[in-house]
């Protein structure tokens, strides 16, 4: 606490530390480039797809390439699965549902209202967030739908056409992810746990060989520590491995997630290493080395001892370290390989859609209903006064930020907001008004969707604090730009979707 207190004390002032939290933020890690790569190609396929065959919804296909798109090629598959799924889960309890209340009001408002229970209520039931936050988002969107006065079977066809716009961007991200890489079931798992064994790898080298390490090697294993291993809990506790596998994984992701937070707090540390010291620390670097080879190549690792009657070490931690490392072969005692993970019958396959108490906390019943508050609310007020083209992001806002923790929700609204001004006024109002009148191409219009894509693909590669904006800004973007097949001459929309109520 006196660090801490001594550090808040010498930082001279909010500027500073804002210009060092974005350099941490943006700056580039392995694998960093090849996601934005991937993201852009998928979303820049969809616009040009959408714009060529005169798809409605384009802006929803753009904006779902880069919510399915994920560091590994399994995940980004399983993400896209699902999306392919509850959109049209979503779509048809939008056709079905709406088609008994339409021509009564009073139905039809209770309609609304029972639809944004229902998909508060999935959003803080389900354990898969993406199956969950698709069907939400085709009900934002297909709830103003059926508001217009036009006939119903206009109604109809734009809410297919919703439907195939996704559908769209789902099939398009997945054949990009099978273009650039090969699929190995339990990618999604090993290999940031290698990447992490290999950043603590290359710190316990530099040690060993008596220099610093530099400030990107430190600032790669920070950010590890600072990312954590909740993402990966998270993939092991909703993908179909198996029990087993699950087990074993679990007690490695731990162990690695602890032995980064102890290398992590290593580096700001000063010691003086000795001969000793240095050569545990090479053989410890060598034991990190093998462990990651052998967990790429699904091998099990052997057991590791470290010689006990070393001189007392003048490194801290070194100890801890040691047995950190040398715990981790024996997760998979017992077994024969690392391959043998996936479910071993189709009984495994089946998923836990709902958590276990979905149907008996209140604390679902009680986020939904309030949930369904706020957005009922939205639906009130844009209906009294008669504000066009603000439904959808009105809803969208209400479903996108209203999560459990009302800290991580107060965190998701304010840069939803700091995200508007920078996508709606600044590059949304800027391009129409100095770019896009001299594009008069697709061609050109291309390249320029291609840099905003790039800037805000990299904005979502970055960590939990900042990758919701730069999605953000993608959202109000393709909304402005993807709205019409022509360019966007009134400002009217931009002004209505940078400012939600």
């Amino acid at each position: 606490m006196a660090t801490i207190a001594q550090s808040l004390h010498e930082s001279h002032g909010a500027l500073p530390w804002f210009l060092d939290f974005l350099n941490e933020e943006l700056a580039p890690y392995p694998g960093r480039a090849g996601i934005v790569a991937r993201m852009v190609i998928a979303a820049a396929l969809v616009m040009i797809i959408c714009e060529t065959f005169r798809i409605p919804y384009a802006f929803e296909a753009a904006i779902y390439t880069l919510i399915i798109s994920r560091a590994s090629p399994r995940a980004t598959l399983q993400s896209a699965g699902t999306t392919f799924l509850f959109v049209g889960v979503g779509g048809a309890y939008v056709l079905i549902s709406a088609g008994f209340v339409i021509s009564v009001p009073i139905l039809h408002f209770l309609w609304v209202i029972a639809s944004f229970v229902l998909t508060f209520y999935a959003l803080s039931a389900m354990t898969n967030y993406g199956a969950a936050s698709t069907f939400a988002l085709v009900i934002a969107v297909g709830i103003p739908i059926w508001e217009r006065h036009v006939s119903a079977e206009t109604n109809v066809e734009d809410t297919l056409w919703l439907t195939l716009a996704v559908s769209v961007g789902a099939l398009v991200t997945a054949a990009i992810e099978l273009a650039f890489a090969r699929v190995n079931p339990g990618d999604d798992i090993v290999v940031p746990i290698a990447e992490r064994l290999s950043a603590v790898e290359s710190l316990l080298v530099c040690y060993a060989k008596r220099c610093p390490p530099d400030d990107p090697s430190k600032k790669k294993i920070i950010r590890f520590g600072m990312l954590g291993t909740s993402s990966l809990r998270g993939l092991l506790r909703r993908a179909d491995y198996s029990t087993h596998y699950r087990a074993q994984m679990s007690g490695v992701v731990a162990l690695v997630g602890r032995l980064v937070d102890i290398t992590a707090t290593l580096t700001g540390l000063s010691f003086e290493l000795t001969d000793t010291d240095a050569e545990q620390l090479r053989t410890l670097g060598m034991a990190v080395a093998i462990i990651r080879t052998d967990l790429m190549n699904r091998r099990i690792s052997s057991t590791i001892h470290f010689d006990p009657d070393h001189a007392p070490s003048h490194v801290p931690l070194l100890h801890e370290m040691q047995h950190t490392v040398s715990l981790i072969p024996q997760a998979f005692t017992y077994s024969e390989s690392t391959k043998v993970h996936l479910p071993p019958s189709p009984d495994a396959l089946q998923s836990k859609l709902l958590a276990p108490d979905a149907f008996v906390n209140p604390e679902h019943l009680k986020f939904a209903l309030r949930g369904c508050l706020a957005a009922s609310g939205c639906y009130i007020i844009y209906n009294s006064i008669a504000w066009p083209n603000i439904g959808a992001p009105a809803i969208a806002t209400c479903l996108l930020t209203a999560i459990s923790a009302v800290g991580a929700s107060r965190q998701r609204q304010i840069l939803r907001f700091a995200a508007f001004v920078v996508g709606g006024l600044l590059i949304g109002i800027g391009s129409e008004i100095f770019i896009l009148p001299h594009l008069d191409s697709i061609g050109g219009f291309a390249i320029f969707f291609i840099l905003v894509m790039t800037l805000v693909s990299w904005f979502m590669t970055s960590s939990p604090r900042l990758s919701y904006f730069g999605f953000q800004i993608a959202v109000v973007f393709c909304l402005i730009n993807l709205q019409e097949f022509a360019r966007q001459t009134s400002l009217a929309f931009v002004n209505a979707t940078a400012n939600p109520p």
